[in-house]
């Protein structure tokens, strides 16, 4: 996960919101879209009318993700994640509504000729795929977890992902406090210094790392200034 956010996600504006639920949650969406496009390649009624899988790969997760939302759920994601593959029941499930998106897609309305650009109508969504999924079941619904627990869990994992960027930058800081009189040289040299990382900088020079929260932000800025690795 760490090397993930790094590598490709490093100029994301709420990086507390690429946390470890939320990398989970993306790999399961992974799993689900990988398995989903292997089971219909397997299928019997694909290889009798092959084309537009990745269309029906796309329409019929969104389709199928609807259904568990018209009824206040949310596929379990951390479910998938856990167990590193889809429920073999949610599987089959999902293939049966592959199955008849894909013959939608492939039928397309007198208006439109070619199926290709038939999925990409706004109308193909709203007129005709969305229609094909039925109500959730109760055996589907097993699957899915209450819309107010997905967002919880999201907000749990943003929280956590705050706390441990906060130690992280206290663990990274302490190894600066034999360079503070150096940095604090560096900062009054380029006219850095202001009240509160003056004050932050003392505390590091006298090895207290008790800092306030505008002392800390102060210290990370400067620091990001002056460039210094920690």
């Amino acid at each position: 996960f760490s090397k993930y956010a790094k590598t490709f996600l490093a100029e994301a504006n709420d990086t507390n919101q690429i946390n470890e639920v939320w990398f989970k949650r993306v790999v399961a969406k992974a799993i689900l879209f990988r398995t989903l496009d292997k089971s219909i390649a397997q299928s019997e009624w694909y290889k009798s009318n092959r084309g537009l899988k990745a269309q029906t790969i796309t329409y019929t997760i969104a389709a199928c993700a609807n259904a568990f939302r018209e009824v206040g759920l949310q596929i379990d994601l951390l479910r998938i994640w856990k167990n590193q593959e889809v429920p073999i029941q949610l599987l089959d499930w999902i293939l049966e509504q592959a199955r008849e998106i894909h013959k939608v897609l492939n039928d397309p309305p007198g208006s439109v000729r070619n199926p290709a650009e038939f999925c990409k109508k706004e109308f193909c969504w709203t007129l005709y795929v969305i229609k094909v999924v039925p109500k959730l079941g109760k055996s589907q619904a097993d699957f899915g977890i209450p819309v107010f627990e997905f967002t919880e869990e999201m907000l749990l994992g943003k929280k956590d992902e705050k706390n441990h960027r906060e130690l992280d930058f206290e663990i990274a800081v302490s190894k600066l406090v034999p360079r503070s009189a150096e940095i604090k040289r560096l900062a009054e040299s380029k006219n850095l210094i202001s009240p509160n990382n003056s004050k932050a900088l003392y505390k590091l020079e006298t090895g207290r790392l008790n800092f306030s929260k505008a002392e800390k932000n102060a210290l990370k800025s400067l620091i990001e200034r002056l460039e210094i690795v920690y």
